[in-house]
């Protein structure tokens, strides 16, 4: 099964017909109501895909790889420390938290630790584990859907993988998808895919059947005409 959440199919639309996404998304002028302090704060928005990330912290991580690298000086506007004390003013009322570090189970222990603390509303987590190690793939997921914050599901960054066109035709990422696909479980698998290589969900949606895949940030396509034709041909 492939998903879209539903913000994203809502930006989707918005994109290809050039309407601007402020007068299409009801959530963004919420948002805005609520920042003007013009209406009471609302109590049913459900962030579907939220990120925390502590820059000092993550460097104590390892091993390292090539997502830890970003946010970076290439993105000044994020490369600072996101926690749950900076979106005290945000009109949400629960969240699940979403991976920034592939491989990382430390990051999904961090989650957890911040949901017991600072970030109660944090309903459950999509982790980063290592899709290449399918010996400890079940063990790690059961370990981390246990307490109040589980791990719902898994995704990995392609942009940040060396080979990002043959992550998912390595032989330990497929035995991996195979074993979450048997064992039936209720959780996600998320993909950072691009315009190019949406084809990677059809083709695992079709192979892995119980497995929910879904797909972010609607394949990050191009902001121009250009790319509005192609991620309307992808899809």
């Amino acid at each position: 099964m492939i998903i879209l959440c539903c913000v994203c199919v809502i930006q989707l639309f918005s994109y290809l017909s050039g309407s601007s996404y402020k007068k299409t998304c009801v959530m963004w002028n919420t948002m805005e109501k609520v920042n003007n302090n013009s209406s009471p704060r609302p109590e049913k928005i459900f962030d579907a895909h939220i990120h925390f990330w502590d820059l000092k912290k993550r460097r104590e991580y390892v091993p390292q790889n090539p997502s830890f690298d970003w946010p970076n000086n290439s993105t000044p506007g994020i490369f600072k420390n996101y926690l749950p004390q900076d979106y005290s003013h945000v009109p949400f009322h629960d969240a699940i938290f979403v991976q920034a570090l592939n491989q990382c189970p430390q990051e999904i222990e961090w989650a957890q630790e911040l949901c017991k603390s600072s970030a109660p509303f944090i309903k459950g987590i999509v982790g980063g584990l290592d899709f290449t190690k399918p010996d400890n793939m079940l063990e790690y997921i059961s370990m981390y859907r246990k307490g109040k914050c589980p791990l719902i599901g898994l995704r990995h960054i392609l942009d940040a993988d060396k080979d990002p066109q043959g992550f998912f035709e390595r032989e330990g990422v497929l035995k991996s998808l195979e074993l979450i696909d048997r064992s039936n479980l209720d959780m996600t698998v998320d993909l950072v895919l691009r315009p190019h290589n949406l084809y990677i969900a059809s083709n695992l949606a079709s192979k892995y059947p119980s497995i929910r895949f879904m797909i972010d940030h609607i394949a990050k396509p191009q902001m121009s005409s250009d790319g509005k034709s192609k991620i309307s041909l992808a899809l």
